[in-house]
């Protein structure tokens, strides 16, 4: 939480992209990987994000392709050993 704090308080742009840009991302994964999870509980495996694509919308839109592993029970039921990929668009206002 300290980097999204830094990130506000000093903000910056590289390129298209701007602190908001990456505060979007940074929450976004927190929220996703984290829910049902209390903050002692350690992320598992299956919850965790591990690969990222981003393509602007617009000027303060963007969509977050992501993938996360299945758990053991997912891939015996058939899912992909690779894992399962999400698309969100998010905005960085």
């Amino acid at each position: 939480m300290q980097v999204i704090r830094l990130l506000r308080d000093f903000p910056r742009r590289e390129g298209l992209w701007t602190s908001d840009h990456y505060i979007a991302v940074m929450e976004h994964v927190i929220k996703h990987e984290s829910a049902g999870l209390t903050p002692s509980d350690v992320i598992p495996r299956a919850a965790r994000i591990d690969l990222m694509h981003f393509n602007p919308v617009d000027q303060s839109k963007f969509s977050l392709s992501y993938r996360q592993h299945c758990t053991p029970e997912e891939i015996a039921n058939g899912a992909d050993v690779h894992g399962k990929w999400a698309t969100v668009v998010l905005s960085a206002l």
